[in-house]
């Protein structure tokens, strides 16, 4: 297990994760989801971008089995999504997914939500490695929400610029983080990213809050075979939250931001700060 830390830290130092695909190839199954969780938690120190990308290499050497929703499970999250949320006006697809395949869709701001809502769909086709207690809950399975102001801009000519195209790598890098054996996407699971999430905002983590603190409905989705889907909303936060959340809990955390608007935005006040009057 050292030499698989001291590896993945030479792949950090250097960016050469060559070496490190070599060896993850030959490692057994359990081995090799160490050393993706390592240079996962790595990677947290890179921008969100860059994250994703050194991600996807290494997931791509493998060559894990493709995981996707069948025809019958995606018609059921899209009905469910519609009668719930709003039509799905835009899907932003990626093309090479590695492991499992991860739209975003977009539902434009209306009368009865005056935000973007922008959920994956296709993080739920794998089935997350819950406890017996999850398990019973229906845990397994999730999908994340992110709501933008309805300024936010998100057509394709503005998804290269980090100020717009965050929330998009944000939704990507997380739903890729519940295929690790040793993480449990679920409500106040926390992301310390250790820097601002773009140049015009000091925003720089975020924490997933469950049904109780979201304000969206329907946030269970029921597939023809039974199981459970979750809708869990993604929120950022400042430095000093994702410390105190890392700290104590991310329930105790979720308590403190019961003032925060659920819908992102990048100069709210600081919820562990005294307000001013």
């Amino acid at each position: 297990m050292e030499e698989i830390e001291q590896l993945c830290q030479d792949w950090y130092q250097v960016g050469n994760y060559e070496a490190v695909i070599d060896t993850v190839e030959i490692l057994p199954l359990e081995l090799q989801s160490a050393t993706l969780t390592h240079l996962l938690q790595l990677s947290q120190k890179r921008v969100l971008a860059s994250l994703y990308e050194q991600m996807t290499a290494v997931m791509e050497a493998i060559k894990p089995p493709l995981e996707e929703y069948r025809a019958e499970e995606r018609a059921a999250l899209e009905q469910h999504i519609t009668q719930h949320y709003g039509p799905i006006a835009t899907v932003i697809s990626y093309d090479k997914p590695q492991d499992i395949k991860v739209d975003i869709w977009v539902i434009e701001p209306s009368a009865e939500h005056p935000f973007y809502t922008l959920i994956t769909c296709g993080m739920g086709a794998h089935q997350m490695a819950v406890n017996q207690e999850q398990a019973a809950q229906h845990l397994q399975r999730a999908e994340l929400i992110i709501t933008l102001p309805s300024d936010w801009k998100l057509s394709p000519k503005f998804q290269q610029f980090q100020r717009w195209s965050w929330p998009l790598l944000v939704l990507k890098v997380t739903a890729r983080m519940g295929l690790s054996s040793d993480w449990i996407v679920d409500p106040g699971f926390i992301i310390n990213y250790n820097g601002p999430l773009a140049h015009n905002t000091r925003l720089s983590g975020w924490v997933v809050l469950g049904p109780d603190a979201m304000n969206i409905a329907a946030p269970v989705c029921s597939l023809p075979n039974g199981d459970k889907v979750n809708f869990y909303q993604l929120l950022p936060l400042y430095q000093n939250e994702v410390e105190y959340g890392i700290e104590h809990t991310g329930e105790e955390l979720i308590a403190k931001l019961t003032e925060v608007s659920r819908v992102v935005d990048l100069t709210r006040p600081n919820a562990l700060e005294p307000k001013e009057e």
